[in-house]
């Protein structure tokens, strides 16, 4: 897969035939206003980022070496990624593991996306524990996810064990009951006309496959079971 982020194969040495040179001009991008063209002993070089721009203190009549040109390479590949992670993150919360395989996908260095991402979980834009609460209220009140589903997917999206156990612990032992009442009733075609042992095999199985432990389906289960009392 061809990453996105090029290697930095510009050398000054030559590019202008000489080992630095002077920034003449940073000129705005006629397509796009959050690029720039910089030209060095008036010839164009390289665009860059207005953040780049901005954060390095780039000017007209600076001396650019290849330390310097090196630098802007760097910036601007951290950028790239740390742009697409903000996009992501507007639209909706991601877990670092989410994030890490996306960046994956699009091609970006694992060692700059797990640079990327400690800033992020630094700067408070990354929030694991508040996406696995979250992630946890959602499921349990769109999906009907028991607490078990909920925690494997959890798990399977990166989520430590303590961030699990305290985004389950937000789903109260009522709620989870209430929950599972819901569910039968609503449901509660499929179990007429069975014997009550039947019935009962067939609640336990219903709501095991929604994600519901045992011992929180079984403490339920005569509650559960009166809803087809003749």
């Amino acid at each position: 897969m061809k990453p996105n982020i090029e290697p930095n194969t510009i050398k000054i040495s030559e590019a202008l035939g000489t080992d630095s040179g002077v920034i003449t001009a940073i000129s705005m991008q006629k397509k796009n206003s959050k690029r720039f063209s910089m030209f060095v002993n008036e010839v164009f070089l390289i665009g860059v980022s207005d953040n780049c721009v901005q954060n390095l203190n780039l000017k007209k009549g600076d001396v650019l070496d290849q330390a310097l040109l090196d630098k802007i390479f760097e910036y601007e590949a951290r950028w790239k990624v740390k742009n697409f992670f903000i996009r992501l993150l507007s639209q909706r919360d991601h877990a670092s593991l989410e994030l890490k395989q996306k960046a994956k996908i699009k091609g970006y260095p694992s060692e700059l996306v797990d640079v990327v991402i400690k800033e992020l979980n630094e700067k408070g834009f990354i929030n694991n524990a508040e996406f696995a609460k979250n992630f946890a209220h959602d499921k349990f009140e769109f999906n009907n996810w028991g607490p078990q589903k909920i925690s494997l997917e959890l798990k399977r999206k990166g989520l430590n064990s303590h961030a699990i156990t305290s985004a389950i612990a937000h789903l109260s032992n009522d709620e989870i009951s209430s929950k599972m009442e819901r569910l039968i009733k609503k449901n509660s075609a499929r179990f007429y006309r069975v014997d009550t042992f039947k019935r009962k095999k067939k609640i336990f199985d219903f709501l095991f496959r929604k994600g519901y432990t045992s011992d929180q389906i079984m403490s339920s289960m005569d509650i559960l079971l009166g809803y087809f009392d003749d």
